[in-house]
């Protein structure tokens, strides 16, 4: 008696090798029936067991720029019943991942999961972060019974596409008038920073202003915000989410309109922002 694989966890099964009506040219034995012959009962021993193979678990690399990659889950045996397998990243900042996973029912395919890079606009390198699988979840008892532990986690690799560097525009073109007029530019950071940055700027022509004269702004909003930089601010002046401060300038309106082309200004980026003007 040879047993068969049935690729299902069902446990031992027993079953019998039935005799039939005996048939011969001698009458004797010809006639006996099936009754005259005992049947024998066998047991068919399970090799099945439930499992789920993740595969790769490790070396898979995504990109900030939204680079995928890939990893494939199949159920070991047939499941009786759909099986679904709970997924979550350790960094939601560095990669995502669908909320689960469903192995059909009756399939050792493999089910295709995608995981997807997400830029965190640091300048942070690469990061490692890790695809969790939780407890699955069927109908079938077998399938049902396995935990967390028994799925194994993902590693991914979020690959870095910032870098530190600073964009002024415009560069030229610019007037500002003796009369007070003013003109401005935008000052952008092309990454978040971690730290502020302190950018000093300074006129290559200082007649007719007071040495000693120094403004600061402090950008203290979403890296959307922007200020325009302004070389006569009032002696005490709030705008949402930034602060301005003059230090020694004289409140005299002549003094300030000598400003225009002497004032030393500092601009600041705050940690997380990427922006002023």
């Amino acid at each position: 008696v040879t047993g068969v694989d049935d690729a299902i966890v069902d446990g031992n099964i027993a079953y019998t090798i039935v005799t039939g009506d005996p048939t011969s040219s001698d009458a004797a034995y010809n006639a006996l029936g099936a009754a005259d012959v005992a049947d024998v009962s066998v047991t068919n021993n399970d090799n099945d067991v439930a499992g789920i193979t993740v595969s790769p678990t490790s070396g898979l690399v995504t990109t900030e720029a939204g680079g995928t990659a890939t990893f494939n889950v199949s159920a070991n045996t047939p499941p009786t019943s759909s099986v679904t397998v709970p997924l979550s990243s350790s960094d939601t900042s560095e990669g995502t991942v669908p909320a689960s996973v469903v192995l059909p029912a009756g399939s050792t395919s493999p089910v295709t999961v995608t995981v997807t890079g997400v830029d965190d606009a640091l300048v942070d390198g690469n990061i490692a972060y890790t695809i969790v699988t939780g407890d699955p979840t069927s109908a079938d008892a077998a399938y049902n019974a396995l935990g967390a532990s028994d799925v194994a986690d993902v590693s991914v690799t979020n690959n870095d596409n910032d870098s530190a560097g600073i964009t002024v525009s415009p560069t030229s073109g610019l007037v500002t008038t003796e009369a007070g007029g003013t003109a401005t530019f935008s000052v952008v950071l092309s990454s978040r920073p971690t730290a502020n940055v302190v950018i000093g700027l300074s006129s290559s022509d200082s007649s007719g202003t007071t040495a000693n004269t120094i403004l600061f702004v402090i950008l203290v909003g979403p890296p959307s915000y922007r200020q325009p930089i302004n070389p006569f601010p009032s002696t005490t002046r709030s705008e949402p989410r930034c602060r301005w401060m003059r230090d020694r300038v004289s409140a005299d309106s002549e003094s300030l309109s000598g400003n225009a082309r002497s004032a030393l200004i500092r601009a600041t980026f705050s940690p997380g922002t990427t922006s002023t003007s």
